[in-house]
């Protein structure tokens, strides 16, 4: 559903705000669906474009990006 994926932008956002970047939750929320869209046409390239979304938005290492985004696969939550 829409809220799971708004939820999930978030609390990607709170992994992001404790390496000191923070950006607005309207971006983060877009990157989660901009992954699904990217993952539609070539599987899996998704969450390399949505940790390459923030860095160049935010002016942010992509490495710091990227690691915070395998980092939220590998918690105890569903990773999709």
């Amino acid at each position: 559903s829409i809220s799971a994926q708004v939820c999930r932008g978030y609390r990607w956002g709170i992994q992001l705000k404790a390496l000191g970047i923070t950006p607005p939750g309207s971006v983060l929320v877009y990157s989660i669906f901009g992954t699904y869209a990217v993952n539609l046409v070539l599987p899996r390239l998704g969450e390399v474009w949505r940790s390459g979304y923030i860095a160049q938005r935010q002016r942010a290492p992509f490495t710091t990006v990227f690691g915070s985004m395998v980092a939220a696969c590998r918690i105890p939550w569903r990773c999709s």
